[in-house]
């Protein structure tokens, strides 16, 4: 049987519009590259957005490519190290303002301080590719985490997951951020224990309201990390009715995983004691 060119296939009259899109994802995916996920917009909307991504990969693939310092005209900085911290202050408000107006987008996802930021843009970036695509609708974004991870965050954003899912019942969601040494979850007594008893004590509550919730503190090591937090909300049996109040310090310790990424080994909970394994 011949195969089937994806290209050639044009849906007719009736045709689903999410299985349109579906073929429209896999073009994206063997054309460019562009892997997306359904974005939850109604059919026809999406479509709308799946060709604006595949316009805007087809413009992106046919222009020229330059580095950061050449698209922006090789502007001379002020070195970093020249710097007192007043005029550093004014020097990264320029620097800042001719990228903006060249259509460049610079952020970070934590707090970095001016003279790291400063050294970032004039140092690290001027040597990235961008393509030299423009428009008033267009943005080049970088993000400083992606060059400079701070566990610190990586480790507060793992902590908060741990709450958002706990409290939303994500159960299948929250066996991906607790540790495992090899092979699956259930392949782990220790921590599949724990995660049931995660289970049983939310189970217990129709609804779990998050009060308050602060991070107190957070040492990340270089492959464990441990986390406190200040957490306070309302387990309620049954909605309508009064709520049982928990508050106190919750305490973690972490571990990377085989991937990369921050997992949780060991808690404490206000209102949860945990039953040995």
């Amino acid at each position: 049987m011949p195969s089937k060119d994806i290209n050639a296939i044009n849906p007719g009259e009736g045709f689903d519009q999410r299985l349109d899109n579906e073929l429209k994802r896999l073009k994206l995916t063997a054309t460019y590259g562009v892997e997306t996920t359904n974005s939850g917009l109604p059919a026809n909307l999406e479509k709308v957005w799946l060709e604006k991504v595949r316009e805007f990969e087809s413009k992106a693939a046919e222009s020229r490519r330059h580095s950061v310092a050449s698209y922006l005209r090789h502007p001379r900085f002020v070195p970093e190290s020249r710097l007192t911290d007043q005029r550093l202050r004014v020097e990264l408000g320029k620097v800042r303002e001719i990228m903006r107006s060249a259509g460049i987008s610079v952020t970070s996802l934590h707090q970095v301080p001016d003279r790291e930021f400063y050294r970032f843009l004039t140092e690290d970036l001027p040597w990235e590719e961008i393509c030299e695509l423009q428009g008033p609708d267009f943005e080049h974004q970088f993000v400083y985490d992606e060059y400079y991870p701070s566990e610190e965050f990586e480790v507060e954003h793992t902590v908060i997951e741990f709450f958002d899912m706990l409290f939303r019942k994500y159960y299948t969601m929250l066996e991906s951020i607790i540790y495992v040494e090899e092979g699956e979850m259930g392949d782990e007594p220790e921590q599949m224990e724990m995660v049931d008893q995660l289970c049983d004590f939310t189970d217990a509550f129709d609804e779990l309201e998050l009060d308050e919730f602060r991070i107190e503190s957070i040492n990340a090591r270089k492959d464990t990390a441990s986390a406190e937090a200040y957490v306070s909300y309302t387990g309620y049996p049954n909605k309508g009715r009064e709520g049982v109040d928990f508050k106190g310090v919750a305490s973690f310790e972490l571990k990377l995983d085989r991937y990369g990424y921050w997992t949780i080994q060991r808690f404490s909970l206000p209102g949860l004691c945990l039953r040995q394994a």
